[in-house]
């Protein structure tokens, strides 16, 4: 490396060791999609809960780790009680779905008046069948509960303003100045 360095130099070429902390913050910084949504009617844009990256190349960043990572374990707890909250509606409704249709098919299945002359069913355990459809619907709308709970304690602006923060002090500890531009690689 210090061979490197030293023939670097002798070239007349910058040395390579100024771009380490650029190199360090692009693999360390917080970036997010772009999703801004303008309502047709209004022409209000407002922002979306958009994926939050790190690095170069970005890598997800997802869930309770972005705000661990941003430095508010509340969020991080409150993100994990949420998500959660999410998980155990989206399967306790999928499982009061599942035993609801078992209990009204068995409703369906029971016969409760045979005639005997023609050997067939004239009637079926209708409270049975009802009070297994009333479970189906009630699970199904624990389902759909399930996705209207947001996991993300925050809206997307606040969480843009937490990434910005964390930048901001990244590019200090690194000493970079606030208005240097970074080294960006393409391939």
């Amino acid at each position: 490396m210090v061979a490197l360095l030293m023939a670097v130099s002798l070239l007349g070429a910058e040395p390579i060791a100024p771009a380490v902390p650029h190199l360090r913050y692009e693999r360390e910084r917080i970036t997010f999609t772009s999703e801004w949504l303008e309502d047709e009617e209004t022409g209000r844009v407002t922002a979306r809960w958009s994926e939050a990256r790190r690095g170069a190349p970005p890598q997800p960043l997802e869930g309770a780790r972005f705000y661990e990572l941003v430095g508010r374990p509340d969020l991080a707890r409150a993100w994990r009680i949420r998500r959660g909250a999410k998980l155990g509606l989206l399967l306790g409704g999928a499982a009061a779905a599942l035993a609801g249709g078992g209990v009204a098919i068995y409703g369906l299945s029971r016969c409760t008046g045979i005639n005997l002359s023609e050997g067939v069913c004239t009637t079926r355990d209708s409270r049975m069948t009802t009070a297994g459809l009333i479970v189906v619907g009630g699970g199904a709308l624990l389902m759909v509960a399930s996705t209207l709970i947001d996991a993300h304690p925050i809206g997307a602006a606040e969480a843009r303003r937490l990434a910005e923060a964390f930048n901001a002090d990244l590019r200090e500890g690194l000493g970079l100045g606030a208005g240097e531009v970074t080294l960006r690689l393409s391939f």
